[in-house]
């Protein structure tokens, strides 16, 4: 399944930030099996960012996101390609 989202930062305190910090570390040192990142883009003023994934389902990116949902509000969408009908 196909899913944009679109992340935002909560308004953080330095613990909290190096926190997120030593979690996005985790997180890219060993992504999950089952995740494709297909693009991964960022705001010019840093303000959200926007990932094109593929995962099995909702479910398990729920599963993902829970050590993030501290740090960061989501967006989720079932996408697909603008040729498909």
């Amino acid at each position: 399944m196909k899913i944009m989202q679109v992340s935002r930062m909560k308004a953080l305190n330095k613990d909290q930030q190096n926190a997120f910090h030593d979690e996005l570390e985790r997180f890219y040192a060993a992504p999950p099996k089952d995740l494709i990142i297909v693009a991964d883009y960022v705001a010019t003023d840093q303000s959200r960012s926007f990932t094109l994934l593929e995962v099995p389902d909702l479910e398990r990116l729920h599963e993902i996101n829970q050590p993030f949902t501290p740090f960061v509000d989501y967006e989720i969408f079932e996408v697909r390609p603008a040729t498909d009908k």
